[in-house]
């Protein structure tokens, strides 16, 4: 019958203990879910938005995985 495609902004900061940030990492989490006139496939929002979000996650473990060595000489 339909879809649903959210789009969720996540932002992550790295501070020091004082408050002052040191690096802002950004990333979007996008899903597309379908749903039907069926029983049970018309609250295709939660899975959407749940996937969103754990998509924009994963790429933000990704940039800060790959940004660890700068990280830790901005920690230092």
């Amino acid at each position: 019958m339909g879809s649903i495609t959210p789009a969720i902004d996540i932002e992550a900061a790295v501070m020091k203990p004082d408050g002052r940030v040191l690096k802002v990492y950004r990333a979007r989490g996008v899903d597309t879910e379908y749903y039907a006139m069926y029983w049970g496939y018309y609250r295709a929002f939660i899975p959407a938005y749940m996937n969103a979000l754990i998509a924009g996650c994963a790429d933000l473990r990704k940039q800060i995985e790959a940004d660890r060595e700068n990280l830790n000489k901005l920690i230092r």
